[in-house]
């Protein structure tokens, strides 16, 4: 009678569990992140919780402002996926698309700190970071939007995923978009919530700019490569900043990239073209700033390095590239954007 007792008091446990996970599930999904915290917080054992409850109670400790909460589970996820035996880099940069902001930053935030424990070479860490840091900045766009994903695509992404990654994370709900504005086609946003900024600065951004740094003092045999890669992240770095309106870094990030390009370059810098990207974005954030004096330059100088450019995939990439900032000359010329 007793083990009866407690096989059925388990078994009402777990139905509770089970009740209250996926109705934090469907809180998160409305946005409505306390009240889905109230739930989970009465969750039997925490500690043992799947991955992918982990990673939504992170996120709602996130959105809440509750770092402290939201980095010890970072913490633990780490562990989950460290302990994996998995490549868990690629794996995570394959999941991050079908999952939603904060649990992708959070990953990503992971995925770099495992490349620079299990790389087996300087260069292998700059391409790691870097493909961690270029999925941060479309994930922080995507924080900002709060717009959908397609059906589609859910199912597209998810099909792809089905195999070894599937007995870690299962097909998470509450999907939120990616936006995929180009990189030179960026616009500022005004988001109406400053805490969703701030969680885009502090868990995003603010970590972008730690990886860089960390990334500069690595010594390399290719130092032309990194020299480019760095650039680029200078250039996600300014795009994220000009997204939250902090225009002053943006542009000097966007200078420190065409700086690290100048430095391993010289005059040959503008044959690549993130050195011609980051100079036409340094030309919106002036022209969106009313400084159009300062951006007819850049974007004038970006057509110069566009043209020059030997490593763009064709030619109509390059020619839609360079129509690109004449557009923009063009526009910063007629008077006020």
């Amino acid at each position: 009678m007793d083990n009866n007792c407690r096989d059925s008091e388990e078994k009402h446990g777990m139905v509770q569990d089970f009740i209250l996970e996926e109705r934090a599930r469907a809180l998160v999904g409305k946005c409505k992140y306390y009240e889905a915290s109230s739930l989970l917080d009465n969750l039997r054992d925490v500690d043992s919780a799947d991955l992918d409850l982990k990673l939504l109670m992170a996120e709602c400790y996130l959105q809440l402002g509750r770092e402290n909460k939201a980095e010890k589970i970072e913490g633990s996820i780490r562990k989950y996926f460290i302990g994996s035996g998995l490549d868990v880099m690629d794996e995570i940069i394959a999941i991050v698309d079908v999952l939603t902001a904060g649990q992708a930053i959070l990953l990503l935030r992971i995925a770099c700190d495992i490349v620079f424990a299990s790389a087996k070479s300087p260069d292998e860490v700059i391409e790691g970071v870097y493909r961690c840091i270029d999925k941060m900045r479309t994930s922080i766009r995507k924080l900002l939007d709060s717009q959908g994903l397609s059906s589609l695509s859910i199912e597209g992404l998810i099909g792809q995923l089905q195999g070894q990654f599937s007995n870690l994370l299962r097909p998470l709900k509450a999907l939120n978009s990616i936006d995929l504005l180009s990189e030179s086609n960026q616009k500022p946003m005004n988001p109406d919530s400053t805490r969703l900024q701030v969680i885009g600065l502090d868990f995003g951004v603010d970590y972008m700019i730690e990886m860089l740094n960390k990334l500069l003092g690595i010594e390399v045999e290719n130092t032309e490569k990194k020299a480019i890669k760095l650039a680029w992240i200078c250039s996600h770095i300014g795009y994220n900043l000009a997204i939250i309106n902090d225009n002053t870094r943006s542009i000097n990030f966007r200078k420190r990239g065409v700086s690290i390009l100048e430095s391993e370059f010289r005059e040959h810098a503008n044959k690549h073209n993130v050195y011609g990207v980051l100079l036409h974005n340094i030309g919106i954030v002036l022209a969106n700033s009313g400084r159009r004096d300062e951006a007819e330059y850049f974007y004038i100088e970006a057509i110069k390095a566009k043209e020059t450019a030997i490593d763009y995939g064709d030619t109509n990439e390059q020619q839609k590239d360079i129509k690109l900032s004449r557009d923009a000359l063009t526009r910063v010329r007629s008077g006020p954007i």
